[in-house]
């Protein structure tokens, strides 16, 4: 887990099928995404869920800020000029943030968002996941394939 500066930690991206949670519905126990957990990131679902938590929050670390981003990486040198010449449209990736109130449970900030991937082209992208409080901020990422 990644940890803030007052010791705030944050856990690893946990992705899950994002159809299986009503779209009302919001997640906030990890319980309501186990059963449909993901077993690798090479994604053939255009729509999944991301769950993560937060541990340690204090009284004093006020909203906390999230920021979720899936950008591309390892893109080859022909795909590269090919965007440089026009011949290709721009590989792009998608960015979401937002602020939160910290209701924790037993100590436990859990969070979990369903991501449209169904723009992003085929590929492999990096999600990255940070969490911004008064007291710092910690990230966490992994790396996923979008067939």
């Amino acid at each position: 887990p990644a940890r803030t500066r007052a010791g705030s930690e944050l856990s690893d991206v946990l992705l899950y099928t994002g159809s299986d949670t009503a779209s009302n519905e919001m997640v906030t126990r990890l319980e309501q995404v186990r059963d449909s957990m993901l077993a690798s990131t090479d994604l053939t679902t255009r729509v999944v869920g991301a769950y993560w938590e937060v541990y340690g929050l204090s009284a004093t670390s006020g909203p906390v800020q999230f920021s979720l981003s899936v950008e591309p990486f390892d893109i080859g040198w022909t795909r590269r000029l090919a965007q440089r010449v026009g011949l290709a449209d721009p590989t792009s990736g998608l960015r979401l943030q937002w602020d939160d109130a910290p209701r924790t449970v037993n100590g436990i900030l859990g969070r979990g968002v369903k991501v449209d991937l169904s723009r992003l082209r085929g590929g492999k992208y990096r999600l990255t996941l940070t969490a911004t409080t008064r007291d710092g901020a910690a990230t966490a990422s992994r790396e996923i394939e979008v067939r």
